[in-house]
């Protein structure tokens, strides 16, 4: 299996508290996460695009618990508030 990768044009900084991305992607073979947005207590947003990942990926976290993932996900999720009270809405 070949090792995620990332983009070396995107942008990452901190500044007062937040942590701000933008087009930050991941990705392995024809998988691809792409990460854009704010990550703060406040009511801040971080789009994250899934394009054709595959589930499985997710399985050394999810098997301990007894879920065992599988398929293939595209869509995009936002994410409000990550470090507070978290917010999430997305189209699958």
């Amino acid at each position: 299996m070949k090792p995620w990768t990332f983009n070396t044009d995107a942008e990452m900084r901190v500044s007062k508290g937040k942590f701000y991305l933008d087009n930050l992607v991941a990705s392995q073979g024809n998988q691809k996460v792409e990460f854009n947005g704010v990550l703060s207590n406040e009511d801040d947003k971080l789009e994250v695009q899934f394009s054709r990942f595959n589930l499985h990926s997710l399985e050394s976290v999810t098997k301990p618990m007894g879920i065992h993932l599988d398929g293939e996900l595209n869509g995009h999720i936002e994410v409000h508030s990550i470090f507070k009270k978290t917010v999430t809405y997305q189209r699958m």
